[in-house]
């Protein structure tokens, strides 16, 4: 690396000519061919290089990984900042989906159930939410997970009027929402959610060859037809609900045809949420394998250069599937100045989101729910519903970890690299942290590869 490193970053060397990618600014920079030799004579084994300082008195801008989040402000947060409830109403569920986190394709955790979560400890997690919110400026929110949450739909529904009176009497803005597998739909549950505006999140990964591949009830059955009846019954009897409300989630697997879900999602017209399968302990063939998304990425940005670089963040590419899919590698790597000191992806363990699962117990977020290791508390417990204490220990492991693997790393002001990321079972896992991190470096060099064929960022 050199004994004085002054910006990291990555050499980018092809038939177009030398490029530098700086971490910090985001800024691709023409390099000349001296300079690259310097970059190459200066490489780092995570993939980036460095720019020496020419002097000892030049500022050392090489990235540092530091824990931002003092004791006192995690206290803080806990007692009076809370923003988004989630509620894990059943671990029961109507599907037996191939890729489920919670099914028997997945070793990593070790304290699942099969409960039911009670009406009382549901009205004291939202009681929580109230209590500890007082400073929080934006609108509070209650979501509904599972499992399948409308299997519970008698809760929903008595939670949402339980919140809604609460927060008429203290004067507080409240969002719903809910996690759903699309299968349970009637005319009594459309009309509950329109009549609440509750945002719908619907799980459907795309055609009905690729969706049933994975998503198949417990007795095998497809499901992709009951999804789209479901979506097709919301759209006729509340067609205003269905536009402003509805959003579909699509989980990529390795082996899907990008092309054949671009198309499909373009005739849908829904916004979606769409993300690349946790490949990380998937028992599934071909589970691991690369994804080429070559060509879809070729047709976003004709589109990006069509209408602009901000087009990748706009409303209209909601709708879009590759800019769904793409849009985290990309963005992440273009323009906004970044600082020295890095915090990564991490936050405060259960104060932007706060999980309470079915059993009572309190995780920092969904993606955490079922890992001893990561509970932060219990809705029973007669000392302390959050413990500070615990969210302390989490968030110092994570950053011990990150700090000995990640310090100086050209991707660090760029990384999204959290606790959720790399746990696995009952501990932070350092090989489920490696596993991660060549994927956040993978990623890092396509947006920033996609950046340059865009001609976005120099």
């Amino acid at each position: 690396m050199g004994d004085w490193p002054v910006f990291a970053g990555k050499l980018f060397n092809d038939e177009n000519g030398r490029k530098f990618y700086n971490s910090l600014s985001g800024e691709l920079t023409d390099v000349s061919e001296n300079l690259a030799n310097v970059c190459r004579v200066h490489s780092d084994p995570r993939g980036g290089c460095f720019l020496p300082r020419t002097n000892s008195a030049a500022a050392d801008m090489s990235p540092r990984i530091v824990n931002p989040y003092e004791a006192e402000k995690i206290s803080n947060s806990l007692q009076s900042r809370l923003r988004l409830l989630i509620l894990e109403l059943t671990q029961n569920c109507n599907l037996a989906c191939a890729y489920c986190i919670d099914g028997d394709a997945y070793q990593q955790k070790n304290c699942m159930t099969r409960q039911n979560m009670r009406r009382r400890d549901a009205f004291r997690a939202v009681d929580l939410l109230f209590e500890r919110s007082s400073e929080q400026k934006n609108p509070l929110s209650i979501s509904f997970y599972g499992g399948e949450p409308l299997l519970r739909f008698h809760l929903l529904r008595d939670v949402v009027a339980y919140a809604r009176k609460r927060g008429e009497v203290e004067e507080r803005q409240l969002v719903f929402g809910m996690t759903t597998n699309g299968t349970l739909f009637d005319e009594r549950i459309i009309d509950f959610l329109a009549d609440n505006e509750v945002h719908c999140l619907i799980s459907l990964d795309g055609t009905a060859t690729i969706h049933d591949s994975f998503r198949r009830s417990r007795k095998g059955e497809a499901t992709f037809n009951k999804v789209m009846a479901g979506l097709d019954l919301i759209r006729l009897r509340r067609p205003e609900y269905y536009q402003r409300f509805i959003q579909i989630s699509v989980v990529v697997m390795p082996t899907a045809d990008l092309d054949a879900l671009q198309v499909f999602f373009d005739a849908l017209d829904l916004p979606m949420k769409a993300n690349f399968v946790e490949s990380y302990g998937l028992d599934l063939e071909n589970g691991a394998a690369k994804i080429d998304v070559g060509s879809i990425a070729a047709g976003l940005r004709t589109r990006m250069q069509e209408n602009g670089p901000d087009y990748i963040e706009s409303a209209r590419s909601d709708r879009d599937f590759a800019a769904c899919l793409l849009r985290s590698l990309i963005g992440r790597m273009q323009g906004d100045g970044k600082s020295v000191e890095c915090g990564l992806g991490q936050c405060i363990p259960g104060v932007s989101r706060l999980l309470m699962a079915a059993d009572g117990w309190f995780y920092p977020c969904e993606k955490l729910a079922g890992h001893s290791f990561a509970r932060i508390g219990h809705i029973g417990s007669k000392k302390a519903l959050l413990e500070e204490e615990r969210v302390n220990r989490l968030v110092q492991d994570f950053y011990d970890l990150a700090e000995r693997k990640c310090d100086g790393c050209w991707l660090a002001p760029r990384c999204s690299m959290c606790l959720a990321l790399c746990v696995s079972g009952d501990l932070v896992s350092e090989d489920k942290f490696d596993y991660c991190c060549r994927g956040q470096r993978a990623g890092g060099n396509f947006g920033v590869e996609f950046l340059r064929a865009t001609g976005i960022g120099g």
